[in-house]
């Protein structure tokens, strides 16, 4: 047992010494704001705990540092369980890595002899079934394996910690009561191990009511005067831009909550710098500019002396167009397969003829394994939400009819909501800003997409759909499908907010429209004679 943990600790101050060259910074002390919530157990967690700092939010929140997530109030019960929530990019993988991290520096959750960091997200982890094919990726010796897993299940797990990052990366298979990974974090497989299992809330929510979960904790982002103080310190040296900036913010909800997640802030911050002090308007019009600028600020690096400016994906250096294209299909193949991570010998079988190419273009990054047993580099989008919109810009080329032969194949998959989100954008205006082997979507499309996603997906996907768009003839149209029923729904922040008077905006024209607001949520009904 002792080899074991002596390697695991080795490995993670590795990834410790390795975790410094990622875009933007990663500053720990900016990335982590997190927040304790707890409720009586007789009333079990609330499923849909509404944003921090929503003019609902009565929940009682309060301040967590990361080392005592386990700790408790004297004469209560310890914590062996716990849940913690965040929106993507809002900080969960890097609080895993650095409780993995300051446990094996001897800072933090010192009451554990092991900390088994599992991400979720690599197959090698997801596709175990039993606890000799998992600890197989935590140490090559099969001897010092066998030996550990005796000496757990003999204590039933007492003194491990799992860490398990990235519940909603899972597929419904592995998330099902039935599978290996489920009864290793809340069954029978090692009971008295304490778990801390990360998620996306709408992956989450189903699992607060079940009995062996101790406590929920939300990762939260930055709020007003948060992202105030982080763009502050990001323009030190130039006062007057972080004024600017913060001003444009104040009047653009949409980005303001966009920067509410700190990788994303950073982003803003970069961009403001390269963009004459401009903001774009919707999530589609940022992302375009995040991914073109990380393209231009990689292409570069590669060819200093390449006097490029990139203002549509059309302006790509020709003989990088096709690998870019070849990307961006990857990118909605592997979302087709629930696949985030890959191997070495993976990509190169997904992509076999561009080679050095993809290094031109910076939107995929190489990590070591998290996984203490782990060989070579493993790779991945440099953010989830930048694999989304690639999948969604490769959707925007594809035929009408294959798009929508795509809408009713996915329609209940809540994997594809951000990419609906940015095909829409991407494909509903086309001005030439983007690409021209764009493929703008026509009016039965948008119609038949409504019919086919209406009954999966609650108040805000469509109200954020329509604001994407930014076209009143869709919004009407948004406005005539609540007609159809009536529709209650919880607003969780400023983008919620925005979007939703967006929709509001245009309900002028929907015949006997009746609107309600109260103190926790919009009730929005369009009633038909």
């Amino acid at each position: 047992m002792d080899k074991f943990i002596a390697s695991i600790r080795r490995k993670y101050k590795e990834r410790l010494l390795n975790r410094q060259n990622q875009w933007p910074p990663v500053r720990g002390d900016k990335l982590i704001n997190l927040q304790l919530v707890e409720a009586e157990k007789e009333e079990g967690f609330r499923a849909g705990l509404p944003q921090h700092g929503a003019p609902d939010d009565k929940v009682k929140r309060t301040p967590i540092l990361h080392g005592d997530l386990f700790k408790v109030e004297k004469g209560r019960k310890p914590v062996r369980k716990l849940i913690v929530e965040g929106n993507a990019g809002i900080g969960k993988t890097t609080l895993c890595t650095m409780l993995a991290e300051g446990w094996a520096e001897g800072n933090i959750l010192k009451r554990f002899d092991c900390v088994l960091l599992l991400p979720l997200r690599e197959n090698r982890v997801s596709s175990a079934t039993s606890l000799a094919e998992l600890f197989k990726l935590l140490h090559s010796s099969e001897r010092i394996c066998a030996s550990v897993i005796e000496e757990l299940e003999d204590r039933e797990g007492e003194g491990v910690l799992i860490i398990a990052d990235g519940w909603d990366e899972l597929s419904d298979e592995n998330q099902s009561k039935v599978s290996f990974l489920y009864n290793l974090v809340f069954g029978d497989v090692l009971p008295f191990a304490s778990v801390l299992l990360t998620s996306r809330p709408s992956a989450s929510a189903p699992l607060h009511d079940l009995p062996s979960v101790d406590r929920l904790v939300e990762v939260v982002g930055f709020n007003e005067e948060n992202i105030k103080q982080y763009i502050k310190s990001e323009f030190e040296q130039f006062p007057e831009k972080a004024s600017s900036l913060i001003e444009q913010l104040e009047n653009n909800p949409v980005i303001q909550s966009v920067c509410s997640v700190p990788l994303n802030c950073g982003i803003v911050c970069n961009l403001w710098h390269i963009l004459d002090q401009k903001l774009p308007h919707t999530l589609t019009e940022l992302y375009t500019q995040i991914v073109l600028n990380i393209i231009l600020r990689n292409i570069q690096k590669h060819f200093p002396d390449c006097p490029i400016g990139l203002n549509s994906f059309d302006e790509i250096p020709k003989d990088l167009q096709d690998t870019f294209w070849l990307i961006c299909e990857f990118a909605y193949e592997c979302l087709l397969l629930d696949q985030l991570v890959f191997s070495e010998a993976e990509l190169s079988s997904h992509l076999p003829e561009v080679g050095d190419k993809l290094q031109c273009f910076g939107l995929l990054q190489s990590a070591l394994s998290l996984l203490p047993g782990g060989h070579g580099l493993s790779f991945h989008f440099a953010h989830l939400t930048i694999q989304e919109f690639l999948a969604a810009l490769h959707l925007a080329t594809l035929p009408n009819k294959e798009k929508l032969r795509i809408v009713k194949a996915r329609a209940d998959s809540s994997r594809f909501d951000m990419v609906w989100r940015f095909m829409f954008g991407l494909a509903s205006k086309h001005n030439g800003s983007h690409s021209d082997k764009i493929i703008c979507l026509n009016d039965s499309l948008m119609d038949q997409f409504l019919v086919v996603v209406k009954q999966n997906n609650p108040a805000p996907f469509f109200c954020h759909v329509a604001f994407e768009v930014s076209n009143p003839g869709f919004a009407i149209k948004i406005c005539e499908l609540v007609g159809q029923y009536e529709l209650i729904s919880s607003w969780d922040g400023p983008f919620d907010y925005e979007a939703c008077f967006y929709i509001l905006r245009h309900m002028t024209q929907c015949d006997d429209m009746e609107i309600r607001i109260g103190n926790c949520a919009f009730e929005i009904s369009c009633l038909r004679n």
